[in-house]
């Protein structure tokens, strides 16, 4: 709050201070010219200030969904088919290793 008062203060000054000149050297047409980009500039700050907590979760959310995006692709194993692995037994083997390959019609 201090440092707010503080800077509207500097503003304040800057803005009286500037004033007189701009007065003086456009013999009064820069007033409304001045004027215009001081409103411009309150408004844009203003919307600034509303809108920054909105793009800084915005912003945060993204980076973490690339992250885990990126760690599940440079982390996770590859996948084969539908699942990650095929399931194997544990001892011997099952299914078409038991059959005996057929006999070859070669010599």
């Amino acid at each position: 709050m201090v440092l707010g008062r503080a800077l509207a203060l500097v503003v304040h000054g800057a803005q009286a201070t500037a004033r007189p000149i701009i007065t003086a050297t456009t013999l009064g047409m820069g007033r409304p010219v001045v004027s215009t980009a001081e409103d411009a500039t309150s408004v844009g700050l203003s919307s600034a200030a509303v809108l920054a907590p909105v793009l800084v979760v915005l912003g945060v959310t993204a980076l973490v969904m690339i992250w885990f995006s990126l760690r599940r692709r440079l982390v996770a194993p590859p996948r084969i088919g539908p699942l990650r692995m095929r399931a194997r037994p544990l001892y011997g083997s099952v299914g078409r290793d038991d059959v005996e390959p057929a006999p070859s019609d070669r010599p």
